[in-house]
């Protein structure tokens, strides 16, 4: 009788796992579809993105950030705009992320945007697809005020997570 329940205990542990992949693979395929999130490689979250922009006006690049998405997927937005830095958190603190002003570089002006801390499961990040969605939203922003805008990435020089 116990290795029957033992059993029994064990398949319905899988059946919860494979259940709950495909349900989240549909969510992020929907999403995919729809244009909130795009194709990332599965580290993402863990590089500082550069963007430079031909706009020094702070407000402007986060005005064009879609906000009301963000709160759809559950993220909160701290503003502080005099002092050049949005601040996104998920839920829960699933992951929490930095837009921030950085100067002139060259032609244009500096922003930087990187995840600070986030949470992993298995080796993966909790809510990716709303981390995505974040920074979708982020690149559209930048696309929206300035058309030439550009973006770089680099692995991050920290791996800040938290459990």
């Amino acid at each position: 009788m116990g290795v029957v329940l033992v059993i029994a205990v064990i398949l319905a542990g899988v059946a919860y796992v494979v259940f709950g992949t495909m349900r989240d693979s549909k969510k992020t395929k929907r999403l995919h579809e729809s244009g909130i999130i795009l194709s990332r490689s599965n580290g993402f979250y863990k590089k500082i993105y550069y963007f430079t922009a031909n706009t020094g006006d702070f407000s402007a690049v986060s005005a064009a950030i879609d906000f009301n998405l963000l709160r759809a997927m559950k993220i909160s937005v701290k503003p502080d705009i005099p002092g050049g830095k949005v601040v996104f958190q998920m839920r829960r603190r699933v992951f929490v992320a930095a837009l921030q002003q950085e100067g002139m570089q060259n032609e244009g002006h500096l922003y930087t945007f990187g995840f600070l801390r986030w949470k992993e499961s298995v080796g993966l990040m909790e809510g990716a697809d709303s981390a995505n969605a974040l920074l979708t939203a982020v690149e559209r922003a930048f696309i929206k005020i300035d058309p030439s805008a550009t973006v770089e990435s680099a692995q991050a020089a920290f791996q800040e997570r938290f459990f």
